[in-house]
């Protein structure tokens, strides 16, 4: 119940002592009851100030949905399955790659789960978690992609193709686009077997 005492401009340390003050009324028995009745509005209405001072957790400002969690998660998985059945049958190392490569691609993250891409960091996509292989000046890319706003996943879309560094957009020249993780897997293979050595 709201009291109707207003102690709104008080701070949470002036508002504890009063708290403690009325409490040390309400523990003297020789006090008149009149001032207990005091007490007690006092100490009821500075609890109810002090618990609408209590800060908030904070809300996360890149929480997402559980449906585009849990569909980033899968995707990472789906990545992450797909390079180790692909590491079987072609050399995807960054050593090999340095070859003809100054700076090659690690085909996963350092935690070897998908890496997130740039439009995900950015906030201008709800996921983007892909894999890559870089040859010389060519990228190929595998990944899947959910604009930024939606948190169904209906939008998700896999994407396998190449771009080249140092383009001004860097845009991907896709091969496979579509829903898909089988298919653009597939056409990423193939990208692969064009760019990198074989086992």
């Amino acid at each position: 119940m709201s009291s109707s005492l207003d102690l709104s401009g008080k701070t949470t340390a002036e508002l504890r002592t009063l708290i403690a003050n009325a409490e040390r009324v309400l523990a003297d028995a020789r006090a008149p009851a009149a001032r207990h009745a005091m007490a007690e509005a006092l100490a009821a209405a500075a609890r109810e100030q002090l618990a609408a001072k209590a800060p908030k957790p904070p809300v996360r400002p890149n929480a997402k949905p559980s449906v585009v969690r849990d569909l980033a998660k899968e995707g990472c998985a789906t990545i992450a399955d797909a390079v180790a059945l692909l590491s079987k049958e072609f050399d995807l190392t960054e050593a090999t790659a340095k070859a003809d490569t100054k700076q090659p691609h690690a085909a996963l993250g350092k935690d070897g789960k998908a890496k997130v891409g740039g439009a995900e960091k950015a906030g201008l996509a709800s996921i983007d978690r892909y894999t890559s292989y870089r040859r010389g000046q060519e990228v190929a890319v595998l990944r899947l992609m959910l604009p930024a706003g939606r948190t169904d996943g209906i939008d998700a879309v896999w994407e396998a193709g190449t771009r080249k560094t140092g383009t001004e957009d860097g845009a991907l020249g896709t091969v496979y686009s579509g829903s898909d993780p089988t298919s653009a897997i597939t056409a990423y293979r193939g990208l692969l077997a064009k760019m990198a050595p074989k086992r």
